[in-house]
């Protein structure tokens, strides 16, 4: 009984070993292509833009706050339709670079990764628990920036001083990067008018 149980799992660690993909650069390539699209379909661009036009309305909003021409249903207004196009082109220019991108990350995956780790790595994103974080993430984005956009606009001064005194020990050193002031154009004088002929008295 022992011997022909130990036979039945030898012959199925057999058949398991038979059952794995090879691996080869042709197999690489297809699992990477199937990684891929399983990532685009859970966070790719188009997903991902949904997400940021709301968080996006948030700086433009605080940088009208203070407009003293607009009232506030105008501000929220103005900021809604910002984001809006903002978020909308940011989509646009992400979904044309996408091809680009996507056929850059399979080549990677194909030369860097095994058949094995990129298999591991599309029941990672296919698990349950990744889909849920992911998809609640992108559709909290715009709460979910809030922090960080408070924390962009008191670090603001901060940073445009320390990017001065870079600048400053840049120049220094004999590297200004400030950009060149622009030569003020010589105003042009006027063609003078062409002079017309007299006309001949008949």
């Amino acid at each position: 009984m022992i011997r022909k149980l130990t036979l039945t799992a030898l012959i199925a660690l057999s058949f398991c070993a038979q059952a794995q993909t090879a691996d080869t650069p042709e197999t690489r390539k297809a699992a990477a292509e199937k990684l891929i699209q399983s990532v685009d379909d859970l966070m790719g661009p188009e997903r991902m833009m949904q997400g940021m036009r709301g968080a996006m309305q948030a700086p433009l909003m605080e940088g009208l706050r203070n407009h003293p021409k607009l009232s506030d249903a105008q501000k929220k207004r103005a900021a809604q339709v910002m984001g809006d196009e903002m978020g909308g082109v940011m989509g646009e220019m992400m979904t044309a670079m996408k091809p680009a991108l996507y056929a850059a990350m399979t080549q990677l995956y194909t030369e860097r990764f095994s058949v094995g780790e990129i298999e591991e790595l599309q029941r990672f994103y296919a698990s349950p628990v990744v889909r849920k974080a992911t998809t609640l993430t992108m559709e909290e984005m715009p709460r979910l920036m809030q922090p960080m956009m408070a924390g962009m606009r008191d670090w603001a001064p901060k940073i445009q001083e320390r990017m001065q005194a870079a600048q400053a020990t840049l120049k220094a050193e004999g590297i200004d990067i400030s950009p060149p002031q622009q030569q003020p154009q010589p105003a042009q004088t006027p063609a003078p008018a062409a002079k017309t002929a007299p006309k001949k008295k008949p």
